[in-house]
């Protein structure tokens, strides 16, 4: 019993430096802890992780701050929360503020999609609805007021998914002296698809190209493979783009006599990609994450990732509370989480795979020895890396699409680095854009070397596994270990860091 007490305080101690350390991620945590709550009263783990987690509290003033934090976001929640719809269509007119326009192409015609917020939806009987995440199909765009302005529309309502609805209009009016860009983003991005279909005519290097230009996946083909080898996240906009982005902007101006103009000019960089690609939950975490970390550099106020991390959850939930149910905010944020703390210990368990050795010990070896030795150290990292990610989200994966890509695995391994010189090319074509045409040409040959390696891979890696699908309890019970594995690893090497 004294074992237990004692193993107990010293997991109190631990949360209670985390708290001190990474303050901005413990209170998100919280938040986001509140608000699954509201969201999902059924889950019983969800207050059981809660009264642990209060537990944990080391004064009556940490308990209150902690009780405080959740009320907040049950509340908070409570306001966002879409009105229960029957499960049937329902004929009615509504308040409608888009936030994204994406072309979808089928064997037959083109459509539009139109993603974003039914504020306000009214049947004729009296039936209302708030706060419906909604998305409109439409076979062509109205005039250039839509999408700069709300609108007022009317149709029929059809519940899609548990968190999301589809319209089919009838009618569309802008409402006037209102005002949302994401109409001038999908057509400076239609503007970008067009300069890459001048110079790209094989449509699979294309759909690449423009794909990883707008942050939009082009092409039916080269998005059904990309789904089978599990590398969709390679082309949605995320910290791996915005992280090779910031360091070449990085390299490029480290020898800037201002470093503080530097990271000026670097912040409006990545600011203004952040407005062309839009605000998805993976884009707008790295954003806020670059955000932060040039910041500090520029008022000289260092911090910690994690605590950056915990920034850009707080800047997603005061937005919109809901946004931390959609799959791409749990996959993105999970995934950032889990590199940031549980790498490292995975990192030191690959090396009994495949050994390390010191420098002094790699100086010693020949030629031979060296160049047989480095790529190893390549390959450690990212079978380290491939191996974190899993760990993370498997059981969000399976709960979400129910398969599992056997071929994730090795292509992880290689293919996102491979995609660094495509991106590159494409950062240059910015600057150099007198010089576009033969930029983009040397893309289409790099493009066609990446696609043969997607079209080409062997057969028994592109059927997916179908495995039982994840329950909400085990979701959440692996998520729990997830995050408090995470943090215990987090402080102990800290610990260790400040020891030496």
């Amino acid at each position: 019993m004294k074992a237990l007490q004692i193993k107990v305080n010293h997991l109190k101690s631990e949360f209670t430096l985390f708290h001190t350390h990474s303050p901005a991620l413990a209170i998100a945590l919280y938040l986001m802890l509140g608000t699954f709550i509201s969201l999902y009263p059924k889950n019983f783990l969800l207050p059981l992780i809660t009264l642990l987690l209060l537990l944990t509290a080391h004064s009556k003033k940490d308990l209150l701050q902690k009780v405080t934090l959740i009320t907040i976001s049950l509340l908070y929640a409570h306001i966002f929360t879409p009105t229960p719809l029957p499960e049937k269509k329902l004929i009615g007119k509504g308040y409608f503020i888009p936030s994204q326009i994406r072309r979808i192409e089928t064997n037959i015609k083109k459509f539009y999609g139109c993603s974003g917020i039914l504020v306000h939806f009214e049947t004729p009987d009296g039936l209302t609805a708030t706060n419906l995440p909604t998305h409109i199909l439409l076979p062509s765009l109205p005039s250039d007021t839509f999408g700069k302005t709300h609108l007022l529309v009317e149709g029929t309502l059809t519940p899609s998914t548990p968190n999301n609805t589809s319209l089919k209009l009838t009618s569309s009016l802008p409402v006037n002296h209102t005002f949302s860009p994401t109409r001038l983003r999908f057509n400076i991005k239609q503007k970008v698809r067009h300069l890459i279909a001048q110079t790209v005519k094989n449509p699979n290097n294309y759909a690449l190209i423009a794909s990883l230009s707008t942050g939009d996946v082009e092409g039916r083909v080269l998005k059904l493979y990309l789904q089978k080898l599990g590398l969709m996240h390679t082309l949605a906009i995320s910290g791996f783009h915005f992280g090779w982005i910031a360091i070449i902007l990085a390299t490029l101006f480290q020898h800037y006599r201002h470093a503080k103009r530097a990271s000026r000019i670097i912040l409006f960089c990545i600011t203004t990609y952040f407005l062309f690609i839009g605000p998805s939950p993976p884009a707008f975490r790295a954003y806020i994450l670059a955000l932060f970390f040039f910041s500090s550099y520029l008022f000289e106020a260092p911090t910690s990732s994690l605590n950056l991390l915990g920034v850009a959850i707080l800047c997603s939930w005061l937005l919109d509370p809901l946004s931390i149910t959609t799959a791409s905010f749990q996959l993105s944020y999970l995934a950032t989480f889990a590199l940031l703390t549980l790498y490292s210990p995975i990192h030191h368990l690959t090396t009994k795979l495949i050994p390390k050795h010191t420098p002094s010990t790699i100086c010693q070896m020949s030629l031979t020895q060296s160049l047989i030795y480095l790529p190893t150290i390549f390959l450690r990292k990212t079978l380290a890396l491939n191996l974190t990610v899993q760990l993370a989200l498997a059981p969000l994966v399976l709960y979400l699409f129910g398969t599992f890509s056997p071929a994730s695995l090795l292509y992880n391994l290689f293919f996102p680095i491979l995609l660094i010189p495509l991106l590159l090319i494409l950062l240059i074509t910015v600057p150099l854009f007198p010089f576009h045409h033969q930029l983009l040409l040397i893309a289409d040959y790099y493009a066609t070397f990446l696609n043969t390696l997607v079209f080409n891979a062997p057969r028994a890696l592109l059927s997916p596994l179908y495995l039982p699908q994840s329950s909400p309890l085990i979701l959440t019970l692996h998520s729990a270990v997830i995050i408090v594995a995470g943090i215990l690893f987090y402080q102990r090497r800290r610990e260790c860091l400040e020891f030496i």
